[in-house]
């Protein structure tokens, strides 16, 4: 999760699409404009499984952002699964 929130602030698409299930992974063209945002911080909020013998795990978490000059946040529960011992990004529920 902290890999790929890195990844969002550095822009680097190509982390974050190697870094996403292939079921779910969007077109890098959706990618595109992530130098527009400005990431200020992220917290998680909560973890469930995720650990070395696990096969899926979930994480929570708020991230803090401004873009156009508006402060914003974004809540999730991202959803995570382990494919030949690597953790790919599956989906995420956005919480209001």
């Amino acid at each position: 999760m902290r890999s790929r929130y890195c990844a969002y602030i550095k822009s680097n698409i190509t982390y974050l699409l190697k870094t996403w299930h292939p079921d779910t992974r969007p077109a890098r063209s959706t990618l595109k404009n992530l130098d527009q945002i400005d990431w200020l911080g992220l917290k998680i909020m909560a973890c469930e499984a995720g650990q070395i013998n696990d096969e899926t795990g979930t994480v929570e978490f708020v991230a803090t952002c401004s873009q156009q000059g508006r402060l914003d946040q974004f809540h999730e529960v991202s959803h995570f699964v382990k494919s030949r011992g690597r953790w790919f990004y599956l989906e995420g529920e956005i919480k209001h």
